[in-house]
């Protein structure tokens, strides 16, 4: 193929199919995707796509995940056997492990989410048209290789969230599962870094292949060093046999190392010469060990940060990071909140026998109110002990640990309520103004001063929380999404 041939290819407008069961839907992105110079086409349900597929030819299909009662992976054969150099990607809001490594395991070129605002929509299309923009320029140079990866629907644990942010993450695990580069996951502390990790094994070829586990930072130096590499009989007190490290046990398959960022700077260089040079020695022997070892890391660190300060080799960190995965916090994917709330519950309900059926309005409203600062890991331990403090088949506010009904702890100090106090009780009584109003207006200016803090604003009113709930929910004050706006003005 010439150069003249590929710009020319370039500049030609693309032909799109957009699939979705909505019209309103599919015509939207349509005129987004016309606005920006595209041709395009639109179906609503499997049978209508096959048939533009039969009648015209297409550069790409935008297809949504989800067609009234079909699937939208069943138009893959067809775009296959039709047109087999058309890309598809599939558009969706119901983001998961499965339907994301389903979607490339069946041929899918992409898989985006389907953003609720404007500018965001532009966006994520503008990307999928450049992206096949450059496929359709190289076409014919070569074919991109198939994509063969097996699903795994046994998982006693699972990824839970239909948020861009959890769809962008489970995109770079299917295509990180599919590779047996060293893959390096970051995040805040309990946020599901070991759950991405396992997943990327068992999502993978090799995940008939061992799976192996260590944290770094629960053992000392000396102690990681013999788990990883293995030692022999003598090496050191107490070595009393030849003993496999953590490498050779993984061999073939997967090592993951949480908390990376927390070994020493010595023995980080024994780890990049096994994961360089693909061998090991053991502790007290002059032998090395040939190993093939995809390697996976966490850490919560800021690595960058800890290369710049001589904590941590920067050859060692390009290694390890040749796949990033960024895990978000919770707080970044509130939208979450409720299927991981319903998701914990079942799992407890299942494990512990208790018959829970539900989670209050309310209580939903300050879970996802809550900032989460341990991040996943807090809210599966909130679920657990509201499970355990429940004596109805309903999770009540009451049921759950009080520092997350009330906000932030730390704002509880006696300098910090009087001070409070002191601002709520500026309340003016205004001529003709009934008590029912003056009450509203005094609890109203009380929930501003301590930024709606319930239990602080129960300890000045002096009153419980549950008359307080009562009162703000009969005035207005509080509604099922939090605090109305203007709700707190004490005019």
């Amino acid at each position: 193929m010439t150069e003249e041939n590929v710009k020319n290819i370039s500049a030609a407008p693309l032909r799109i199919l957009v699939v979705d069961d909505e019209p309103h839907a599919a015509k939207f992105i349509s005129e987004l995707l016309q606005a920006d110079g595209q041709q395009t086409e639109m179906a609503h349900d499997i049978a209508g796509a096959s048939a533009a597929l039969e009648k015209g030819s297409f550069d790409l299909v935008l297809c949504d995940m989800r067609l009234d009662h079909e699937e939208g992976t069943e138009l893959l054969p067809a775009v296959k056997r039709l047109q087999p150099d058309c890309l598809t990607v599939f558009i969706t809001g119901y983001g998961s492990v499965d339907t994301a490594v389903r979607a490339i395991h069946e041929g899918a070129f992409d898989y985006i989410s389907k953003p609720l605002d404007l500018i965001q929509m532009e966006t994520e299309l503008k990307t999928v048209v450049a992206r096949t923009l450059k496929h359709r320029e190289t076409l014919g140079a070569k074919k991109g290789a198939s994509l063969d990866i097996p699903i795994n629907n046994e998982d006693e644990r699972h990824m839970v969230g239909r948020s861009s942010a959890m769809i962008s993450v489970y995109g770079a695990l299917a295509r990180a599962a599919l590779s047996r580069e060293n893959v390096l996951i970051t995040g805040e502390s309990g946020t599901g870094k070991e759950l991405v990790a396992t997943a990327i094994h068992e999502k993978g070829p090799w995940a008939a292949k061992p799976f192996v586990t260590v944290n770094c930072c629960a053992l000392s130096e000396n102690l990681l060093e013999s788990e990883l590499f293995g030692h022999v009989r003598g090496a050191f007190t107490g070595a009393v046999q030849n003993k496999r490290g953590l490498f050779e046990v993984a061999n073939g398959g997967t090592l993951f190392l949480d908390e990376i960022g927390d070994i020493s700077l010595s023995l980080q260089v024994k780890l990049l010469r096994a994961i360089q040079e693909g061998e090991i020695k053991p502790v007290g022997s002059n032998e090395t060990v040939r190993v093939d070892v995809r390697v996976i890391v966490a850490t919560h660190r800021d690595l960058p940060q800890y290369v710049l300060d001589g904590k941590f080799r920067e050859d060692l960190f390009y290694r390890l990071k040749v796949i990033s995965i960024q895990m978000p916090p919770l707080r970044d994917r509130v939208s979450d909140i409720p299927d991981l709330v319903r998701y914990f519950a079942s799992r407890f309900a299942a494990k512990t026998g208790k018959p829970l059926t539900s989670v209050s309005e309310e209580a939903m409203d300050f879970l996802t109110h809550y900032s989460w600062p341990g991040n996943i890991r807090e809210l599966e331990n909130a679920i657990g002990r509201a499970a355990a403090m429940s004596r109805t088949a309903t999770l009540f506010p009451e049921d759950f640990p009080p520092e997350i009904m009330d906000g932030d702890v730390s704002s509880h100090s006696p300098a910090t309520i009087a001070a409070a106090a002191s601002h709520a009780s500026e309340t003016v009584i205004s001529a003709g103004e009934s008590l029912e109003e003056l009450e509203r207006r005094h609890i109203a200016n009380t929930l501003q001063s301590v930024g709606f803090n319930k239990s602080r604003a129960a300890d000045i009113l002096g009153i419980d929380r549950v008359t307080l709930y009562r009162k703000a929910f009969k005035y207005g004050l509080i509604s099922k999404g939090g605090p109305r706006k203007g709700s707190a003005s004490p005019g």
